[in-house]
């Protein structure tokens, strides 16, 4: 036991300092690049234009590779994570409504980047079944599916990472059955864990099919068992075989099954199927998904991360608009400096502070701004008052009517439900778990601003 405890550690440890050096590296080599550029602008050196174009095209592959990078570190974390709750019975569903294919392009999204980087070419398809069968809004933990969703769209990039047609196809769907076994495709089901449908309900069927190198049928016995990958001197660079074992696990929590289909050099499928609810609509904050502000370069294009932000942005170029003012809230310095930055590159002005009391001070007014706050992205462990501490205090002040309502986002690297619960409970409009992207933060920030 202890041994495999030793394995387990190791393996972990291996994935996680792989992109981990990666990202240092990068990081420092753009601080070392952009530090010489501006000795040079200080300088009376005459620019080399062609050079510094150069230079900037470089320094931003290395941007580039830490963002894949840390999005890499975060699907790490999320497989062990899953891993660890599975194995100590902790793992459980939070369901809700929630709209399917908003699902589907902000995995697109995520995956986008990668996808240019790597010439693939990643498609989504949201089948007409939705509309028809009206299962566009279904109840289920969307958080777990999207966690399913990743480790399949992971798994088809190394598939194809060497094949002379790079395409993957996202599919979602639903129907009215279960959907028929067919020859040559393996259903992975307990026949305990199925679940009857809902009444009025439907199957949700969500697939990503690869052009890659296929499955022959000695691959497929070692599908879904842990610690098991199908070409350790390729997989080992990207997982450790934790992804499918935990995806298998949560869809059998939802009562449904993993279907796989492929053959050797013929591409593969992998299908997840579960009986979910009808669920209610909810409003959905405005979404620009134009190539608006992308900037074209020579080989491909820069990362879309800005096609998440909402059309009404308070970045937007309509200078009759008055700017939004966002408090920042951290202890950490450098988060504090970047997210502060980010913000006012956005089109955000900003005030910063290191800890709760000094936000409440923003508050309650006693520091003075050029005008109200409007939003405050508050981290929640932090010195001298916590956030927690802080948003109970300011709640408690607003329902006396001393003050008026605030909007406040927590910023946490707490999360696990119980936790989320907590901090909504405790009176924050909205949550956001570290790491996070950027984009998701301003989506954040305009649904509040948007919200009467």
């Amino acid at each position: 036991m202890r041994k495999a405890q030793e394995l387990n550690v190791d393996l972990a440890s291996h994935e996680i300092r792989n992109p981990l050096s990666a990202l240092m590296q990068n990081a420092e080599l753009v601080c070392e690049s952009l530090g010489k550029l501006a000795d040079t602008l200080e300088s009376d050196e005459a620019l080399d234009q062609k050079r510094l174009r150069q230079e900037l095209e470089q320094d931003l592959d290395a941007a580039e590779s830490i963002v894949v990078c840390s999005t890499h570190l975060k699907r790490i974390c999320d497989d062990i994570l899953g891993w660890s709750k599975l194995s100590t019975g902790l793992l459980q569903l939070h369901t809700s409504s929630f709209h399917v294919p908003s699902l589907g392009k902000s995995l697109l999204l995520m995956f986008e980047l990668d996808a240019q980087t790597k010439n693939i070419d990643l498609q989504l398809n949201i089948d007409s079944s939705l509309q028809k069968l009206n299962g566009c809004w279904v109840i289920a933990d969307h958080h777990r599916l999207n966690q399913v969703l990743i480790n399949f769209t992971t798994n088809a990039f190394k598939a194809v990472a060497d094949s002379a047609t790079k395409r993957i196809t996202l599919l979602f769907e639903v129907t009215s059955s279960i959907p028929p076994e067919r020859q040559g495709v393996m259903r992975v089901v307990k026949e305990r864990s199925l679940q009857n449908l809902p009444e009025n309900g439907l199957y949700l069927c969500c697939s990503v099919t690869d052009t890659g190198r296929g499955l022959g049928l000695e691959d497929r016995t070692k599908l879904f068992k842990i610690w098991s990958q199908l070409d350790p001197e390729v997989d080992s660079t990207n997982g450790f075989g934790l992804g499918l074992f935990v995806s298998q696990k949560i869809v059998e929590l939802h009562g449904g099954f993993v279907e796989v289909e492929g053959e050797k050099g013929l591409g593969s499928t992998f299908r997840f199927v579960l009986p979910v609810a009808r669920g209610a609509a909810k409003d959905l904050a405005p979404v620009n998904e134009d190539a608006e502000g992308r900037r074209s370069r020579p080989r491909r294009q820069r990362s879309s991360m800005n096609t998440l932000l909402p059309a009404a942005s308070a970045a937007t170029s309509d200078s009759s608009k008055q700017k939004q003012l966002v408090l920042v809230v951290e202890d950490n310095l450098i988060n504090q400096k970047v997210l502060a930055r980010q913000l006012s590159l956005k089109g955000y002005d900003t005030e910063v502070a290191s800890n709760g009391r000094e936000a409440l001070d923003y508050l309650y007014g006693l520091k003075q701004t050029s005008r109200p706050i409007d939003v405050t992205l508050m981290d929640i462990e932090m010195p001298v008052l916590s956030g927690l501490e802080a948003i109970k205090e300011l709640r408690e002040k607003e329902q006396q009517g001393l003050y008026p309502k605030h909007n406040v986002i927590a910023i946490t690297g707490n999360a696990r439900q119980e936790q989320i619960d907590s901090f909504y409970s405790a009176g924050f409009d909205d949550v956001k778990c570290k790491p996070y992207s950027f984009a998701e933060i301003v989506n954040q920030i305009e649904r509040l601003r948007l919200t009467p």
